[in-house]
C-alpha cells in the first residue's frame, strides 16, 4: 500500500512500460505458437502484425522510461525542499475539481473526465507569526477517503514565501477518515476508493502480470492444440 501521497506528476507509474512489455512479449509469444503450426500459419504473416507491435512496444516502453527520469527529477528537487523544517499545518477544506482527458479543468461532463482534489490549509508564518492560507498541488486520489486526520507538514521556500504542502496522513483500510466541514458521507463506494488510490498500486500491476501469463499458457497450449485438431 502507499505509505505516502504524492500531487500530480510525482507518482512513478509503470503503465507504459508495462504495456510497451506486454506488446513486445506477447509477440514473442505468439512467434513460439507460429513456429510450433507452421505448417498452417507462415511467419511472414506474423511479422506483418508483429514487428509493427514490437515497434510500437518499443515505442511505449521508451516513453515510460523518459516519465520515470522527468518524476525522479521532480521528486529529487522536492526533497531537497522538504529536508528543512516544516511548519504545522491544518487541513480546513478539500476542494475538488473536474479535469478532462488533456488535463484541462472542466465543468462539462464527459466520459473520460477524472476528480482532480486540492487542500487548503491553515498554518502560521514564523517569519512574521500571521496566520496564512496556502494551496496544495493536486492530487488524484480522493482525499476525502484517504486521509486519517488534517495534520499536515508545511514548508516555506523562496523569497517569496512559496510553500509546498506534505507529510499527509494516509488512511488505514477500516480507520476512520478525515474530519472536515465539507466531507463527503462515509459510503460503499468511498471505501471502494481507498482501496483503488491507496492499493492499486499492487492490485493492478499484479493482476496484469497474472493475466499476461494466463493469455500466454493458452496461446503456447490450447492454440496450437486447437489448430491442429480443427
Amino acid at each position: 500500500m502507499k505509505k505516502r501521497l504524492l500531487p500530480i506528476g510525482y507518482e512513478y507509474r509503470f503503465t507504459l512500460i508495462v504495456a510497451g512489455l506486454i506488446c513486445i512479449l506477447a509477440q514473442f509469444v505468439f512467434l513460439i505458437v507460429v513456429i510450433n503450426v507452421s505448417d498452417l500459419i507462415e511467419i511472414s504473416v506474423w511479422a506483418k502484425v508483429g514487428i509493427p507491435t514490437i515497434f510500437i512496444g518499443v515505442v511505449f516502453f521508451t516513453m515510460g522510461l523518459m516519465r520515470m527520469k522527468k518524476v525522479r527529477v521532480l521528486r529529487k528537487e522536492r526533497g531537497i525542499i522538504t529536508e528543512k523544517t516544516p511548519v504545522f499545518g491544518e487541513i480546513v477544506n478539500i476542494k475538488r475539481f473536474e479535469m478532462d482527458g488533456r488535463g484541462r479543468f472542466t465543468s462539462k461532463d464527459y466520459a473520460n473526465n477524472v476528480y482532480v482534489y486540492q487542500l487548503v490549509v491553515s498554518y502560521v508564518d514564523p517569519s512574521d507569526g500571521k496566520k496564512k492560507t496556502a494551496l496544495s498541488e493536486y492530487y488524484y486520489e480522493n482525499l476525502f477517503a484517504c486521509l486519517s486526520d488534517n495534520q499536515v507538514n508545511v514548508y516555506i521556500y523562496g523569497d517569496n514565501g512559496y510553500v509546498i504542502v506534505d507529510g499527509l496522513s494516509v488512511r488505514k483500510f477500516g480507520e476512520k477518515r478525515i474530519a472536515i466541514g465539507n466531507q463527503e458521507s462515509s459510503t460503499f463506494l468511498s471505501e471502494i476508493s481507498l482501496l483503488i488510490d491507496i492499493y492499486g498500486g499492487v492490485i493492478i500491476p499484479v493482476g496484469t502480470v497474472l493475466g499476461f501469463i494466463i493469455i500466454s499458457a493458452l496461446m503456447l497450449n490450447v492454440i496450437p492444440w486447437f489448430i491442429k485438431n480443427h
